[in-house]
């Protein structure tokens, strides 16, 4: 009978202390940041949201961090909210198994970034100081972020519509404000156009008028085989110089990669010439956020600690 009870006793010490080890195995030593391309022109209420995985069992939050000299402070908390009786305790974007993925929005100084304007020369950076409310700090790696002098002539391809699906989708309509010609179109990162294909599709004016259906069509853009979608890809050669007249419609078409790690806000550039002979930069926005599956997450923790 005591030996019955004493191996009982042994099976229940070996279970707990194996759960206690895989428990512990599971713990970030600090929290992760995910990969993030952000780009944008510099204004006076520039701010943008970082994403980062924090165990549960210390979800801390971010109190400020440091770039360039500058001190960055949070706008507001976001995300779900668990609470205990009547006090919060938590935000959240989604919870795991053993983490939180949290998000802090900083707001970047607008007089200590006023040297952008000035020197006509962007801020390019891809880490940052981070100071945590439980009084430890890291230097997190963030992705890479760029901030633009403030550029004039933005608007010379007016947004009329945009949307976006959950399928890594989305789309942005613009109506030409002047005749021009579109020369080509760029990325503010290298990196990452291997993780966007766009299609471009040009309306004109003309056309729509003949036939109505045109601008009326059924389809939505978003819908459908990205093969099938309406447009052509941005790397064929024979695209551009694209000549558009004055009140054409431009559609760009996205489409992000599955299997990205990386999470974006940027513009991708329409580049060319008005037809006075001046040049323009008119950006259609892509805003990506993370939503992440639990095999996922624990994909970016293996690589992050194998790094």
């Amino acid at each position: 009978m005591k030996k019955i009870l004493w191996s009982s006793i042994v099976l229940i010490i070996l279970s707990w202390a194996g759960n206690y080890l895989y428990y512990q195995s599971k713990q970030l030593d600090a929290p992760i940041f995910l990969t993030h391309y952000y780009e944008a022109d510099n204004h006076e209420n520039l701010q943008f949201t970082f994403f980062y995985l924090t165990n549960k069992s210390n979800p801390v939050d971010v109190q400020y961090a440091e770039v360039a000299g500058m001190e960055l402070y949070p706008v507001s908390s976001q995300g779900f909210t668990v609470w205990h009786g009547d006090m919060p305790q938590v935000q959240y974007e989604q919870a795991y198994r053993h983490h939180y993925l949290r998000s802090v929005t900083l707001k970047f100084p607008a007089m200590e970034m006023a040297f952008i304007d000035e020197q006509n020369e962007a801020l390019s950076f891809s880490s940052m100081d981070v100071y945590f409310s439980d009084q430890t700090s890291l230097t997190a790696d963030i992705g890479e972020v760029m901030i633009q002098p403030l550029q004039q002539g933005r608007d010379i391809l007016h947004s009329t519509a945009s949307g976006g699906s959950t399928n890594g989708r989305s789309f942005t309509s613009m109506t030409a404000e002047q005749a021009l010609t579109i020369t080509d179109i760029s990325f503010p990162f290298d990196k990452v156009t291997d993780q966007v294909e766009v299609k471009i599709d040009h309306r004109s004016v003309r056309e729509e008028q003949w036939n109505p259906s045109i601008s009326s069509g059924s389809s939505n853009p978003l819908d459908g085989d990205w093969e099938h979608a309406p447009g052509k890809m941005i790397a064929d050669n024979d695209l551009f110089p694209m000549s558009i007249a004055k009140n054409d419609s431009v559609r760009l078409l996205n489409y992000l990669n599955p299997d990205r790690r990386s999470y974006f806000e940027f513009g991708i550039y329409l580049n060319g010439i008005t037809e006075d002979g001046k040049p323009f930069s008119a950006a259609a926005r892509i805003i990506d956020r993370p939503y992440l599956d639990q095999a996922e997450v624990n994909e970016i923790i293996e690589e992050r600690q194998e790094s």
